[in-house]
């Protein structure tokens, strides 16, 4: 049993970073560390679900990961009130997926970060907003 669940977590996560496409619009730094958080919640997917539901838990994954490329790739375009409008409709999304999203205030401080940081700490400052924390189960 220990080696199915290793083993979709690697197709997990290898469906992750076969899609170059899904991080083309950030900077190094800033992929990186959306493709961490990837990885981690693929993982816990991997772990909490199987076969064709894995592929479907995975590809609405994939879609949040864009969603957070296109986020912070398009942020200077968006009005304050469309990009909260934008970290909402992620937090929902995620949260669809069973990414149990932290306390809504954060997202005033991402709101703040919005002109004033680069790729890499928006990235960090979103994901942590989509990242419960470590005492919470994420289901």
């Amino acid at each position: 049993m220990h080696k199915d669940i290793e083993r979709q977590k690697q197709m997990a996560v290898e469906m992750i970073l076969d899609s170059e496409s899904l991080t083309a619009d950030l900077e190094d730094a800033a992929a990186r560390r959306l493709i961490k958080w990837s990885i981690d919640h693929a993982e816990r997917l991997a772990a909490e679900t199987s076969g064709d539901d894995l592929d479907r838990a995975v590809s609405r994954l994939r879609r949040v990961i864009k969603r957070v490329n296109n986020l912070v790739a398009d942020r200077a375009a968006l009005s304050d009130d469309e990009f909260a409008a934008e970290v909402k409709d992620l937090v929902a999304l995620a949260e669809r997926i069973g990414v149990k999203s932290q306390d809504q205030t954060d997202t005033q401080n991402i709101l703040v970060d919005k002109t004033q940081s680069d790729d890499a700490t928006l990235v960090e400052r979103i994901t942590a907003l989509l990242t419960p924390p470590e005492n919470e189960v994420a289901l």
